[in-house]
C-alpha cells in the first residue's frame, strides 16, 4: 500500500511538472514532424546523434510520426515509442516498449469526440508497476480542459481518484501556443515571424499566496536559415536567481532540402561536441 501511495503521489507531481511541456498539443490529433522538428521536405526517417544521446524516428508519407527509438546514455535509458493511427489520422494508441526485452511498458489508448478535438478519454496501463489508471479530459470551446485521474489495482479495484482543476490554453492567429494556465503553474511563449519559439517563461504560485513568481525563462536565437544559434536558460528558486545555462550552435552543414545534418555545440561551461542527423526522404 505504501508503494501504491508513493506511486500515486509521484504520478500526480509528474503530471503537474510536465503540464507546461505537454500543453504543446494543439486541438488537432495529428502529430507531424514539422510541428516538433521544423524539417523541410517529405522526411521518411531521421537519425539524430550527439555525445550521449541518440534517437531515430520514422514518419508516414503524410508526416505522422510512427516510431521513435531513444538511447540516452546519461540516464541509462533505452526505449521504443510507437504511434498507431485511425482512418482519420488520429493517434489512438501509443506504446512504450523496452528495446531489450520488447515488453510493452506503457500503452495509452485515446478516444476522441465527434469534432476531432484533442482527447476526451485516455487509458494508461503501466505493466511494470501493475497499476491501471484512467485519465478523462474534456476540451470545451473556450480551450478549457478538465482532467480526472483514477488509479486501479491489477484486479480492477479503485485505489484512488484525483480530480484536477481546469486548464486554459491560448493561441495566436497562427495557431501557436502563447499562454498556459494550470492553476498553480502558468506559462507564456513568444514566436518570430517564421513560427519559431524565441522565448518562454514559467511561473509557479507562491506558497499560501495568490501571487505567482518566475520559475524559469528561456530564450532562443536563430541564424538567417532559421537554424538554432543560441539557447539560454535561467532558473529561479523562490523568486531568486538559481543558475543559468547558455548553449551556442554553429558550423552547420545542410542537405539538399536545407535541413541541417551536422553542427557544433558549445556549452557555457566550455564543453563542446558535435551533433549529426542522417535524413532520408519519401520519393
Amino acid at each position: 500500500m505504501k508503494r501504491l501511495i508513493c506511486l500515486i503521489a509521484m504520478v500526480a507531481v509528474m503530471i503537474g511538472a510536465v503540464g507546461l511541456a505537454g500543453a504543446e498539443e494543439k486541438q488537432t490529433a495529428q502529430i507531424t514532424f514539422k510541428d516538433s522538428w521544423g524539417l523541410r521536405g517529405a522526411v521518411k526517417r531521421i537519425a539524430f546523434e550527439s555525445e550521449t544521446f541518440k534517437t531515430e524516428m520514422t514518419f508516414s508519407e503524410n508526416g505522422l510520426i510512427q516510431l521513435r527509438r531513444i538511447e540516452d546514455n546519461e540516464r541509462a535509458e533505452q526505449s521504443i515509442l510507437v504511434w498507431h493511427y485511425d482512418k482519420r489520422e488520429r493517434a489512438y494508441l501509443f506504446e512504450e516498449i523496452d528495446s531489450k526485452t520488447f515488453e510493452i511498458l506503457t500503452s495509452i489508448h485515446t478516444i476522441y469526440d465527434d469534432e476531432n478535438r484533442t482527447y476526451r478519454a485516455e487509458k494508461i496501463e503501466n505493466k511494470s508497476e501493475k497499476i491501471l489508471w484512467i485519465r478523462i479530459g474534456e476540451l470545451t470551446e473556450g480551450l478549457k480542459v478538465k482532467n480526472e485521474i483514477q488509479f486501479y489495482l491489477p484486479k480492477g479495484n479503485l485505489a484512488a481518484k484525483i480530480v484536477y482543476g481546469s486548464r486554459r490554453f491560448s493561441y495566436d492567429s497562427q495557431g501557436n501556443l502563447i499562454k498556459m494556465d494550470f492553476g498553480n503553474r502558468q506559462g507564456d511563449r513568444g514566436y518570430n515571424a517564421f513560427g519559431n519559439q524565441i522565448w518562454s517563461k514559467e511561473y509557479s504560485r507562491k506558497r499560501s499566496e495568490d501571487e505567482f513568481q518566475l520559475q524559469k525563462e528561456e530564450a532562443t536565437r536563430y541564424n538567417e536559415k532559421m537554424f538554432k544559434s543560441e539557447f539560454h536558460t535561467i532558473s529561479y528558486k523562490d523568486g531568486k536567481f538559481l543558475n543559468e545555462t547558455k548553449i551556442t550552435y554553429g558550423n552547420y552543414e545542410a542537405d539538399y532540402y536545407d535541413n541541417w545534418i551536422a553542427r557544433k555545440v558549445k556549452k557555457s561551461d566550455g564543453k563542446t561536441w558535435t551533433e549529426t542527423r542522417k535524413i532520408t526522404y519519401w520519393e
